[in-house]
């Protein structure tokens, strides 16, 4: 029987599951780019068990976690940045992929209005709106310092949680702000698959890169083994 090729793609768009069909393209493009992809002690990992793989380093957002769910013997979904899967041809193909958003402060920061100068445990603003913009929690950059709030006491006084390790400007800058992020969602979204003896893969570094050594580990990774 001939089938005609459009009723052929209709016919696989119709039968396998996006997930199958998307994880499968993702796999063929790993054996296309690289040459030879090379795993060792695949045994050991758990048949039914679940499974936190924590890697590192993260050199390339996107080929990383391929290659390692290409060489897992269990379906893997990986962290991925909220502002990656927001995007619409890689946030498909991410949400395919099982992927989990993690909004990151560095995602969200935004420019403060004004300028601000670091005093002690104060953080001192000329013509801002501190009381709109900042808020208990956040992380502020003025130039090379990153501070954190532990109050908002007007548009234009913020109290520190601690005063800054390296020396603070001696000029009031600009400013940026670095939102808190409640990760109590994502969280729960890891203990529940982890609950259900599914496979998480976390790039605990918090971001790709390209020196030859790690970046500080995140905490995250911790919580995530300890209270599931």
């Amino acid at each position: 029987i001939a089938i005609s090729l459009p009723a052929y793609v209709m016919w696989v768009y119709i039968t396998i599951p996006m997930s199958v069909m998307m994880t499968n393209i993702m796999y063929l493009c790993v054996d296309l780019f690289f040459r030879d992809v090379t795993s060792r002690n695949t045994f050991k990992v758990p048949s039914k068990a679940p499974v936190l793989f924590v890697c590192a380093p993260h050199s390339n957002q996107l080929l990383d976690p391929l290659v390692v769910m290409r060489t897992c013997p269990r379906r893997t979904g990986f962290l991925c940045a909220a502002k990656t899967m927001r995007k619409r041809i890689i946030g498909t193909i991410a949400t395919s992929l099982d992927s989990i958003p993690v909004d990151r402060a560095q995602d969200l920061k935004h420019k403060g209005t004004g300028t601000c100068l670091v005093q002690g445990d104060r953080l001192v603003g000329t013509g801002t709106a501190f009381k709109t913009e900042i808020h208990a929690k956040d992380r502020v950059e003025v130039g090379a310092v990153e501070v954190s709030v532990a109050e908002v006491l007007s548009d234009g006084e913020a109290r520190l949680k601690r005063p800054p390790e390296k020396e603070a400007p001696k000029e009031s800058l600009p400013f940026a702000v670095l939102p808190h992020v409640d990760s109590t969602a994502l969280y729960e979204n890891v203990f529940e698959r982890l609950g259900a003896s599914e496979c998480v893969g976390i790039f605990p570094e918090g971001g790709s890169h390209d020196r030859t050594e790690l970046l500080p580990l995140k905490m995250g990774v911790s919580i995530m083994a300890l209270g599931a």
